[in-house]
């Protein structure tokens, strides 16, 4: 099983808990109005917070994207405590609650990622760092208990894993084409766990 991590401090309890209260104002918002029919400032008062605040954690719109994703981590990570499953097992159900959470606001999402890729390319790549760790964690499981090779390092695996969805989002969010993305998504772990290369 994947380690715990370690206990939040009141302060950061305090920080994680700003951070998502106005993430959550924002998905809100934005999912009624639109994403560039909402301003800052509106987000900030719905949050109840200052607009220095909103700032403090997010520079910008786009960059709600990271605090989803790791909204969508914590999610998983609470999950999967409740499953015996082996590492396979375990990255599908990661894999199906990823698309499914991107799914359900999909719209939205859509012009979040297209932005924030436009933006700044790094930040849109730094944004799945709570994905990785998720997934990292598990892969180190699973190589621990012989469920997967150890050839490789646990945390190459999963940037690997986490870059091909990542791709795919972007590759829906230009496109519009959720068929292909879904189709991405599932051949991405296929190709991770079983690779391309011909099996007897």
């Amino acid at each position: 099983m994947t380690s715990p991590p370690a206990p939040l401090s009141r302060r950061e309890r305090k920080k994680l808990e700003t951070r998502m209260r106005i993430l959550n104002a924002a998905i809100t918002l934005m999912s009624a109005r639109g994403y560039d029919d909402v301003k800052i400032e509106e987000i900030a008062a719905a949050a109840d917070v200052a607009n220095a605040t909103f700032f403090l954690h997010f520079p910008t719109k786009a960059s709600l994207v990271a605090a989803f994703n790791e909204q969508i981590s914590a999610k998983i990570a609470e999950r999967l405590e409740g499953f015996d499953l082996g590492a396979v097992d375990r990255l599908e159900l990661v894999r199906a609650l990823v698309l499914d959470e991107w799914t359900w606001h999909a719209e939205l999402l859509q012009r979040i990622v297209i932005d924030a890729a436009a933006q700044d390319g790094q930040s849109f790549a730094a944004s799945s760092a709570s994905l990785d760790a998720l997934l990292t964690g598990i892969i180190r499981d699973g190589q621990a208990a012989g469920d997967l090779s150890d050839a490789f390092e646990p945390d190459i695996v999963a940037q690997s894993l986490v870059a091909s969805w990542r791709a795919s989002v972007l590759t829906w969010a230009m496109t519009g084409d959720a068929e292909r993305a879904r189709r991405a998504n599932r051949q991405a772990l296929d190709l991770v766990l079983f690779g391309a290369v011909p099996r007897d």
